[in-house]
């Protein structure tokens, strides 16, 4: 195994508007790793109100991790790699686990002279949209869809937990009016939801061309439900954090 090296770099980026948790700064570190000349990049920034960990628990983890990592293991493919690192990493933060694993993977990728993604999958998609991120109440901040526009982006996340579902589908169609139908929809109701409530609602923006409603539901066990009654498609987050021993394919159709 070649030996390497590991650098921190910490960073802390004022956010333009405040996370739902009230945070208004992004804290973490770049994590790059050298070694059989090449590097890898990693970054590890916990995400307040989510993480289960924080940025200084996430700290002292890298602390404990990096001195053991001295020497990277190799492999021919990705599935022998991910078994490898899965094993080096079983007891890391989520958060300090992504980053090492970016690090590993992207060093991995430079050293046999890939890029990143054509070395995770022999056929990967083009382009991956980033969506910007539409505050609950968007309707006071007018000014951030044309900064939107402005710059760039192509998709847009909204956050509708704080509203009843009613009141949401009317948010969410006064949004897409204001965008146009030529700008990707994607909506977030953080787990605010019943079954009855989240269905409604669906239903209520089935004409509105949305990509997905991520984390409809209160309750996970009845994911497999609205999957099967709602004209919209799902997306999960945090339901994965909390059940990653899970096999992806009981969320199938989600």
């Amino acid at each position: 195994m070649p030996e390497c090296t590991w650098r921190l770099f910490r960073f802390s980026l004022p956010l333009a508007m405040p996370l739902p948790s009230g945070a208004s700064v992004r804290q973490g570190w770049l994590v790059q790793l050298q070694g059989a000349g090449a590097t890898g990049w990693g970054e590890v920034a916990p995400l307040p109100g989510f993480s289960r960990e924080t940025p200084e628990a996430a700290f002292r983890a890298l602390q404990v991790l990096l001195p053991r990592l001295t020497s990277v293991p190799e492999a021919s493919t990705f599935a022998e790699w991910a078994e490898t690192v899965a094993s080096l990493l079983a007891d890391a933060p989520a958060s300090v686990r992504w980053g090492l694993e970016l690090a590993l993977a992207s060093w991995q990728a430079a050293r046999v002279e890939k890029r990143l993604d054509t070395w995770l999958a022999s056929d990967p998609l083009p382009v991956i949209s980033i969506n910007a991120l539409v505050p609950t109440n968007w309707q006071a901040h007018p000014e951030c869809l044309a900064t939107i526009r402005t710059a760039g982006y192509r998709t847009v996340k909204v956050k509708v937990s704080g509203h009843a579902p009613e009141e949401a589908a009317r948010c969410v169609r006064q949004l897409r009016d204001m965008l146009g139908r030529e700008m990707t929809l994607r909506v977030d109701a953080n787990r605010a939801w019943t079954l009855r409530e989240a269905l409604a609602f669906a239903e209520a923006v089935a004409d509105l061309e949305i990509a997905y409603i991520e984390e409809p539901l209160r309750d996970p066990e009845k994911l497999q439900e609205f999957v099967r009654r709602s004209p919209v498609p799902v997306a999960l987050d945090e339901t994965l954090a909390e059940q990653p021993g899970t096999p992806l394919h009981r969320w199938e159709g989600v």
